[in-house]
């Protein structure tokens, strides 16, 4: 019988999350469930059902590209400069330099956040190098969307010919306005003002994001401030490094880093035994060939060689002889639209999408929709190509997810428990009502459904 229950932080569930965790960050087994992350509030849906209510075939469960993704990713997370005239360096924290968070203004990506992000400061800016004196016809802001629109309310435009003398051309009326959500970003109008430098900024204490910004030369409908070098008054928890659009590389890569900790598991993983002398030989090369480009190789051949690197040490990773195993339990849920209220596990700010996965065959090569990385080819394995069945078909090759929720209803489901034995599992659901996060008198459990609450 179902009841509505508390749901408490058990230790064994903390254990699942954290075993779970500590291999995602070691071997990025996972892609993230994309899928899962569609923001209702910024125009997605959630995931749909499917009307069978058997478990679902396994399908692949990430690609190599994704997973090299994910490794720039984390360099971009993990760089610190502590002086900007220092060499970069990485850790687990980092300092960002204005003009690299500046840059996500002008990356061409609208997704409804922030594009670069301030610190809280008198009279915030951010602005942005067109190269040239040019014509300008207008600029288009696209707001944040996600929440804090308000702040640019009165937002300003000035512009410059040499960057140091600025003149105001605009300011906002008050009115909160968007962009990637309803398609209507803020369009000023410049006349045909003659300007090199376009800048936007507020008054008083305040922090200053935007999603993006496009500026347009008179008569054209080109944006001509994509991938131009922009700069910000400071930075804040918030930025990031935001790859260049313009050819240049955006983070550079941590090769020495990668090369050192892998010669370390190497080490720690031949003393156990494990079967890693073809991909420690593989790093070894990677190093070797690093070691001899020039600081002008081209950015191809930098990206092939560190890949080559990473791919070697994952290997290694893998071929863990305490790896026995050759499944695990996961969730995929999209986030809550309040993971920090203390009353998230009620269910009231859940949102559909994602279900209970199991994991098959996470050891083996990840199946690549190009050829163009060290990766597509058949690593000491023998994994990276499929082979043909008898049947005609393709079978799927690489880490593969199976559904054991399908069917159900669109909801959430939260911390898995396994019994001992491995035959028995345990987890919260909660169906997903959208109106629910909106009701204001959320006491009065009348105006709730039954079933948007978690039940076990």
């Amino acid at each position: 019988m179902e009841r509505r229950v508390p749901f408490r932080n058990a230790t064994l569930r903390w254990a699942i999350v954290a075993i779970l965790w500590g291999i995602w960050e070691a071997t990025n087994l996972l892609a993230p469930p994309l899928e899962c992350f569609q923001n209702p509030s910024l125009g997605g849906e959630p995931e749909k059902p499917n009307s069978s209510k058997a478990p679902k075939e396994a399908l692949p469960a990430l690609t190599a590209e994704q997973i090299e993704a994910d490794w720039r990713r984390q360099d971009e997370l993990r760089m610190v400069k502590a002086d900007p005239k220092g060499p970069q360096q990485f850790s687990p924290g980092w300092v960002v330099r204005p003009e690299q968070d500046a840059a996500g203004g002008v990356d061409g990506q609208k997704t409804g956040k922030w594009g670069f992000h301030t610190a809280y400061q008198k009279d915030p800016w951010w602005q942005v190098d067109l190269g040239e004196p040019v014509r300008l016809g207008k600029v288009l802001l696209w707001n944040r969307c996600d929440a804090c629109s308000e702040r640019n309310s009165r937002i300003l435009v000035s512009v410059s010919q040499d960057g140091k003398e600025w003149t105001k051309i605009y300011q906002h009326n008050g009115l909160v306005f968007y962009g990637q959500t309803d398609g209507k970003p803020l369009a000023v109008p410049l006349q045909g003002i003659q300007a090199r430098y376009v800048r936007v900024h507020l008054e008083g204490e305040n922090y200053l994001h935007l999603d993006e910004v496009e500026v347009f030369a008179e008569g054209s409908e080109k944006n001509i401030a994509l991938g131009k070098p922009a700069t910000q008054s400071s930075t804040s928890q918030w930025s990031t490094v935001h790859a260049a659009t313009n050819g240049q590389p955006g983070v550079p890569y941590p090769m020495e880093l990668v090369v050192e900790r892998g010669r370390l598991l190497a080490d720690r993983l031949a003393q156990m035994g494990a079967p890693i002398q073809p991909h420690r030989q593989e790093l070894e090369r990677a190093a070797e060939e690093w070691s001899r480009l020039g600081n002008d190789a081209p950015e191809e051949v930098r990206r092939r060689v560190y890949f080559q690197a990473r791919w070697a040490v994952r290997r290694m990773a893998l071929a863990n002889p305490l790896l026995t195993f050759d499944q695990i339990l996961l969730i995929k849920r999209i986030p809550p639209s309040f993971p920090h209220m203390s009353d998230q596990y009620y269910g009231w700010w859940s949102r559909g999408g994602g279900g209970i996965y199991i994991l098959e065959g996470f050891r083996q090569e990840p199946t690549r929709t190009t050829e163009t990385s060290p990766a597509s080819a058949p690593g000491p394995t023998g994994a990276g190509q499929a082979q043909q069945s008898g049947t005609g078909q393709t079978p799927v090759r690489g880490p593969r997810l199976r559904c054991l929720t399908e069917g159900w209803p669109v909801g959430t489901f939260i911390r898995p428990d396994l019994s001992y034995d491995g035959t028995k599992l345990l987890f919260a659901y909660a169906k997903y009502y959208p109106h629910v996060h909106a009701i204001p008198d959320k006491v009065n459990k009348d105006n709730l459904p039954e079933d948007a609450f978690y039940h076990l």
